[in-house]
C-alpha cells in the first residue's frame, strides 16, 4: 500500500496533466491533425488550409520541429549556425468545440478558457478563428530575430469570443531556423484548451519552488560552514553545488519566463548550471569520501567550465550543437565516473566476506564512505541518462532527473549531518581528552577557535605557582614492574588531584599544567585557591594512603605516599612555547623558577607545603596553622625571599605540638635574625628540638621524624655562623644558599 502510495505521488508530480478535473473544458489538440508549411500568409490563419506546400502530420507521439518535416532547410550553414539566416512556417490544427464545450466557453462570463502549451519557440504568434490571441515576437529592421522566446510550459488566457462552436482554426506562425531544436511546438508534452484557473493550478510550482528554497537554503548552510572551518573543502563544493542546483531547477520552471523572457538568457543560465553542477557533483563526492580528485575529474571539470564559458560567445544555435555534444559524452563520463569514484574505492573497503553475499554487499554500501552514496549516484546517474536520451531522442521532457537531484542531495544532507555529528562529538571527545594533557587555553584556541596556536597573544598574569612531587618515588617504586609504577601512578593522582579539578569545575581559574613523572605543575589565579587546594591534596593523600589497595590493586604492602608543595605566587609570562612540532600554553618566569625551588626545599625543611610571601600577602585572611619559618636568598636572585609554612595537613598531634611552640620559635628567630647572642640562639634552639622530641615520644616514627626539623636546621646555622668570622660580619638575618 506504502508502494502504491509514492508511485501515485510521484506519477502526479511529473504528470501533472492527469489531475485535470474530467467534468471542466478540456480539448486535447493532439488528437488532431496538425497541417505544417514554410512561410507564413496571415490570411490562411483562420481558415483550413487548401493548396501546394502543406504537410498533414498525425502528432499525436511526435513533436513539431520545424527540422522533422522540412529536411532541406535542416542542412547546416554558418548562416544558419549564427541565426542570421531566419525561416517562417506556420502550424494550423483545427480542432473541434461540441455543443456542450461550446456552453461551458460561453454561457458564464467569469469563466476564462486558456491555452496549455508544453514548448513553443523561438519567436512565435498565436492565432485563433484568424484573431491573434498572444505573441513572443522579436524581429530586427534587418529581418534577424533578437531576443529568443523558447519557452516551456507557456500557458495563457484566450478570450471567449474567438470560440465559435464545431470547427476552430488554432495557427502558430514560427520564426527560427531547423537547426534550433526549439523551432516549433518542439516536446511531447501536453497541447490542449482548457479552463484557465486549472491551468494555472497545474502550473502551480509550489513544490518544485519548497526544493528551490531547500537547496538554496543548504547551499548557504555550507558556504557558513565552510567559512567556520575552510580546511573543510567539500563544504564548500556541496554548497556551490546546491546552490547550482537550485538554479538549474528554477531555470526550469514556468516562472523562468515571467522572471528572464529572453530564453537566450535563461537557457544559458540552464546550461551553465548544468555544465558546472555536474563538475562540481564530482569533486564534492571525490573529496567528500576519499579525500582528493582524480585527474580525469579535473580534466573533464576543465572541459566543462570550457563549455560554461564558451557557450556565452555563441549563437542559440551552436549553443544547443554543444550542449548536444556534452550530452552524448555524459553518458560515458556518468559510467567511468560511477566506477571509479563509487565502485572501486568501496571495493576496496571489503572484506572478502563482504564479497561473497549479495547482503555482505549490501553492508559495504551502508559501511564504506562511497557506498553512502551509492544508491543516490545510481539514481541520479540513470534519471540523467534518461532524461538525456528523452532530450536527444524522444522529447517528452519529464525532467525526473530533478528527483534523483533531490534523492541524491537529500541522502548527501543526511551523510554529512551524520558526519558533522560525528566530527564534533570527537571534537567533543578530543576536547576532553586534550583537556586532561594540555592547557584549556590552548585546546581552546587550537579546536573550538580553529586557529593557528602561534598565533595566541603572551600575557603577563598575577597568578599562584604550585610544584609537587612525591618524596621517594624511585626508591619505592625501584622493584614495581613497569606498568605497576605507572598504574600506581595515576592512581595516587585520581585521588589526589580530584579537589584540583572540583574547584575548576565550579569556575575558578584552576588547572593542571603538566604532570612530569612523579611531579606536578599546578596554575592558580587565587593564593587562597592554591594554598586551599594544597592542604586538600595532603588530605586526600591520607585518603589513598588508609587503603592504597583500594585504588591500586598491585600497590607494595607497606607502602606510603608522602607529597611536598612548593608555592610561589607573582607575576608570570603566559605564552605558546616549544617548537613548531611540539606547542604548548605555559608559564614562565621568575615566579615559576621560585615555585619549583621551594619544593625542592620542603625536603630540606622536613615540611609539606611551603610558600612565599608574596602568596601570604595575596591571603584574605591567613589562617592559624601559618608560620613564617624563614628568610632566604636562592641561588641566582638577590632578593630576599620570605618563607612560610602552612601545617594544617599535620596530624592534630603535630599541629598542637607546633602552635604551642611558635612563641619559642618567634623568640628563636628574632635572636637569629639579630645576630645579638649567638649562644643564646644555639640554647634556644637546642631546647626547643628536645622539647619537640618529648613531645613526641609516644608517636610513630614517621610522625616522630615529622615533628619539626626547624630547631636542627638552625642549630647546624647557628654553630656555622660561631665558627665563621666573616659569615658574622656579614651577616644580615638572610641565609643564602649556593646550590640549587
Amino acid at each position: 500500500m506504502k508502494f502504491f502510495f509514492w508511485v501515485l505521488l510521484v506519477s502526479a508530480c511529473i504528470f501533472p496533466q492527469s489531475a485535470l478535473n474530467a467534468e471542466s473544458l478540456y480539448i486535447s489538440l493532439r488528437d488532431y491533425p496538425a497541417l505544417l508549411k514554410k512561410g507564413f500568409n496571415p490570411e490562411e490563419c483562420g481558415v483550413m488550409p487548401s493548396g501546394p506546400g502543406w504537410q498533414r502530420v498525425n502528432w499525436r507521439n511526435k513533436t513539431l520541429y520545424a527540422g522533422d518535416y522540412f529536411k532541406e532547410e535542416k542542412k547546416f550553414t554558418l548562416e544558419k549556425a549564427f541565426g542570421k539566416d531566419v525561416d517562417e512556417y506556420t502550424i494550423i490544427i483545427p480542432f473541434n468545440v461540441n455543443s456542450d464545450e461550446y456552453k461551458i466557453v460561453s454561457s458564464s462570463p467569469t469563466f476564462v478558457p486558456g491555452i496549455e502549451l508544453a514548448a513553443i519557440g523561438i519567436n512565435w504568434q498565436v492565432y485563433l478563428n484568424g484573431q491573434l490571441i498572444r505573441e513572443q515576437m522579436d524581429i530586427k529592421p534587418d529581418g534577424t530575430i533578437g531576443m529568443l522566446y523558447g519557452w516551456r510550459k507557456a500557458g495563457f488566457p484566450v478570450p471567449n469570443v474567438n470560440f465559435t462552436e464545431g470547427m476552430n482554426i488554432l495557427c502558430f506562425r514560427i520564426l527560427g531556423n531547423t537547426l534550433n531544436p526549439k523551432t516549433g511546438l518542439s516536446q511531447k508534452g501536453a497541447y490542449y484548451i482548457g479552463d484557465y484557473e486549472e491551468i494555472t493550478k497545474i502550473e502551480d510550482e509550489t513544490l518544485t519552488m519548497i526544493m528551490i528554497g531547500i537547496y538554496i537554503f543548504m547551499g548557504l548552510y555550507h558556504l557558513f560552514v565552510y567559512l567556520l572551518q575552510n580546511h573543510i573543502k567539500y563544504n564548500l563544493y556541496y554548497g556551490v553545488f546546491s546552490l547550482i542546483m537550485g538554479a538549474y531547477i528554477l531555470s526550469r520552471t514556468a516562472f523562468i519566463n515571467i522572471a528572464i523572457p529572453n530564453s537566450a538568457i535563461s537557457s544559458r543560465i540552464e546550461y551553465l548550471c548544468v555544465y558546472l553542477g555536474v563538475a562540481l557533483c564530482a569533486i564534492f563526492i571525490e573529496v567528500f569520501t576519499l579525500g582528493k580528485t582524480f585527474r580525469i575529474t579535473r580534466c573533464y571539470t576543465y572541459l566543462f567550465a570550457f563549455f560554461a564559458v564558451i557557450q556565452f560567445a555563441l549563437p542559440g544555435q551552436l549553443v544547443e550543437m554543444l550542449l548536444a555534444i556534452w550530452q552524448i559524452s555524459c553518458i560515458p563520463v556518468f559510467f567511468i565516473f560511477c566506477w571509479c569514484d563509487i565502485y572501486a574505492p568501496m571495493k576496496k573497503t571489503m572484506s572478502d566476506s563482504y564479497k561473497k553475499t549479495f547482503k555482505g554487499f549490501l553492508s559495504a554500501i551502508a559501511e564504506a564512505p562511497a557506498g553512502n552514496l551509492f544508491i543516490g549516484i545510481v539514481a541520479t546517474a540513470c534519471t540523467a541518462i534518461f532524461d538525456i536520451i528523452d532530450s536527444l531522442i524522444f522529447h517528452y521532457e519529464f525532467f525526473i532527473t530533478r528527483w534523483g537531484i533531490a534523492f541524491l542531495t537529500t541522502g548527501i544532507a543526511f551523510i554529512m549531518a551524520r558526519r558533522m555529528n560525528f566530527v564534533y562529538s570527537k571534537q567533543e571527545r578530543i576536547i576532553e581528552r586534550s583537556n586532561k594533557g594540555m592547557n584549556p587555553t590552548l585546546v581552546d584556541w587550537i579546536v573550538v577557535k580553529d586557529r593557528d596556536p602561534v598565533d595566541i597573544p603572551s600575557k603577563n598574569e598575577s597568578t599562584a605557582v604550585m610544584f609537587t612531587d612525591i618524596r621517594n618515588f624511585t626508591a619505592l617504586s625501584e622493584n614495581m614492574p613497569s606498568e605497576d609504577v605507572t598504574g600506581l601512578l595515576r592512581a595516587v593522582n585520581e585521588v589526589v588531584v580530584r579537589p584540583l579539578f572540583e574547584l575548576q569545575d565550579s569556575g575558578r581559574v584552576a588547572y593542571t599544567d603538566k604532570f612530569i613523572g612523579d611531579a606536578m605543575m599546578n596554575i592558580f589565579l587565587s593564593g587562597d585557591d592554591a594554598l586551599n587546594t594544597a592542604e586538600q591534596f595532603h588530605s586526600q593523600l591520607d585518603i589513598f594512603n588508609a587503603d592504597p589497595k583500594k585504588y591500586f590493586q598491585n600497590t607494595p604492602d607497606g607502602i606510603r605516599i608522602n607529597m611536598g608543595c612548593g608555592i610561589a605566587y607573582g607575576s608570570v609570562t603566559l605564552g605558546v612555547m616549544g617548537h613548531s612540532r611540539r606547542l604548548d600554553y605555559t608559564p614562565v618566569g621568575d615566579t615559576v623558577n621560585l615555585a619549583s625551588r621551594l619544593e625542592s626545599l620542603t625536603k630540606m625543611y622536613h615540611i609539606s607545603i611551603l610558600f612565599n610571601d608574596s602568596l601570604y600577602n595575596s591571603l584574605d585572611k591567613p589562617h592559624e596553622f601559618i608560620r613564617h619559618i624563614d628568610d632566604i636568598r636562592v641561588k641566582g636572585r638577590h632578593d630576599k625571599v620570605a618563607l612560610y609554612e602552612d601545617f594544617r595537613c599535620n596530624n592534630p598531634a603535630i599541629r598542637d605540638i607546633k602552635t604551642s611552640m611558635k612563641d619559642s620559635f618567634d623568640e628563636l628567630r628574632r635572636l637569629y635574625i639579630s645576630g645579638e647572642d649567638w649562644k643564646g640562639a644555639y640554647k634556644l634552639a637546642y631546647d626547643i628540638a628536645a622539647a619537640y622530641s618529648r613531645a613526641a615520644e609516644n608517636m610513630t616514627l614517621a610522625d616522630r621524624q615529622s615533628v619539626d626539623y626547624l630547631p636542627h636546621i638552625y642549630t647546624e646555622r647557628i654553630e656555622m655562623i660561631m665558627d665563621d668570622k666573616f659569615l658574622r660580619d656579614t651577616w644580615d638575618g638572610i641565609w643564602t644558599f649556593t646550590e640549587k
